[in-house]
């Protein structure tokens, strides 16, 4: 089963989470603590551009 997971630059895992499994994309977002990634705005743009919203539509428009 194809799995994506992002992960917060400044979140409590860091670097100590080894390679990905097999068939998992890995998004290390940076600026981003572990809440950011759940709750970052997809709207205000104007301040930063959220990392989530197009990686995850690309990886669902992929996996179809």
């Amino acid at each position: 089963m194809p799995k994506i997971e992002f992960i917060a630059g400044q979140g409590m895992m860091g670097d100590s989470l080894g390679d990905p499994p097999p068939n998992c994309d890995r998004l290390l977002l940076e600026g981003y603590n572990h809440m950011d990634v759940l709750t970052a705005s997809a709207n205000t743009s104007q301040r930063r551009e959220n990392g989530v919203i197009e990686p995850l539509i690309d990886f669902i428009l992929g996996n179809l």
